[in-house]
């Protein structure tokens, strides 16, 4: 984004984004903050000694980034911003250095300005990660900046340098990306060999965030489905319609089955037709519909007497037109192809 001076960004009073400041503390006035290695290192030292005791402080939706100072001819930290490291296990360090630029809580600053003691004023400054309850203080001779939880030496005094010129780099009035909004947690911060300004350094600790990144084009609170999670959801639901599938084929089959079966039984019991069932071909076709045999057949025929059924010959009964024309045929049951009476 183009350059905006604070009044123009809805921001009064404080820093103005196009100047350099020092930070300068009255336990050691003679020193200010600088970087001290290649590692982004920061302590006080003796000003006017090197160009990194220069500071950018730019305004970035309600919190500032400490921006150290880089030229055309000194680039080196350009693209850095000054921070708290937090561990793998969330535990905050309680001492700052330079690190590569982002939008997460560690590189978040604010400054809220106090009354420094003196008839004047200062500005006691806190980080996102640890919350408005510890502040980076300097509180004995040779020690550290640091951030501690007490309000000693916890007030600094901010002071222009015109002599450094204004921020001239590409990205020197830059929003950085993934701006980082927090929610209210717990952290602590961890004790650290190299802080000797006393106790109160290593044993800070304070409400600090939950991180919500905010990029550009980005919905806030989205959720997303893993690939993983829907593979699983369509390999369920193709196999609840093959179950699906199977018990309707398995079900159809067997009715209409049972339907044939039906059908024959009543139709044998209303005439004179028997009606076989067989099942053709291996057990495995068991399940299958059933071979009908169906065939005609006559009863032998008796008459009736006193002594009950006759022992008269069935061909001595009256023969129906059915039999006259079997026997014209030479076919017929074997009742009515028996010789008649008087008939070789």
């Amino acid at each position: 984004m183009g350059s905006l001076r604070l009044d123009e960004r809805g921001v009064t009073d404080y820093f103005d984004s196009h100047s350099f400041y020092r930070f300068h503390h009255r336990n050691r006035p003679n020193e200010t903050l600088l970087i001290t290695d290649g590692d982004g290192d920061v302590d006080m030292m003796t000003f006017n000694i090197s160009s990194s005791e220069n500071w950018q402080i730019y305004y970035q939706q309600g919190r500032w980034f400490i921006r150290p100072y880089a030229s055309s001819v000194v680039q080196s930290w350009k693209d850095y911003q000054l921070g708290l490291m937090q561990d793998e296990k969330g535990n905050v360090g309680a001492l700052p250095k330079v690190a590569k630029r982002s939008g997460g809580l560690g590189q978040q600053w604010t400054f809220a300005q106090v009354d420094d003691g003196n008839g004047g004023f200062g500005y006691r400054i806190s980080n996102g990660l640890l919350g408005n309850t510890s502040f980076l203080a300097l509180t004995g001779d040779g020690g550290q900046p640091g951030m501690q939880s007490s309000s000693e030496g916890t007030v600094w005094d901010m002071q222009v340098n015109r002599q450094a010129g204004d921020p001239s780099m590409d990205n020197s009035y830059e929003d950085v990306n993934n701006f980082v909004v927090a929610t209210t947690s717990v952290t602590s911060v961890l004790s650290t060999s190299k802080a000797t300004a006393g106790p109160s350094l290593s044993s800070a600790s304070s409400s600090t965030s939950t991180a919500t990144s905010i990029s550009p084009g980005s919905a806030s609170g989205s959720a997303s489905v893993g690939s993983g999670a829907i593979a699983g959801i369509v390999v369920g639901a193709v196999l609840v319609v093959l179950a699906a599938t199977g018990a309707f084929i398995f079900f159809a089959k067997r009715r209409k089955r049972n339907q044939v079966r039906d059908r024959y039984r009543e139709a044998e019991l209303r005439s004179d037709t028997k009606v076989t069932y067989a099942h053709m071909g291996s057990p495995a076709e068991i399940g299958s519909d059933p071979v009908v045999h169906m065939g005609s057949y006559q009863e032998e025929r008796y008459e009736l007497g006193n002594d009950g059924p006759s022992a008269r010959s069935p061909s001595k009964l009256p023969m129906t037109e059915n039999d006259a024309k079997d026997i014209g045929s030479g076919g017929g049951s074997p009742a009515a192809r028996l010789p008649r009476d008087g008939v070789p």
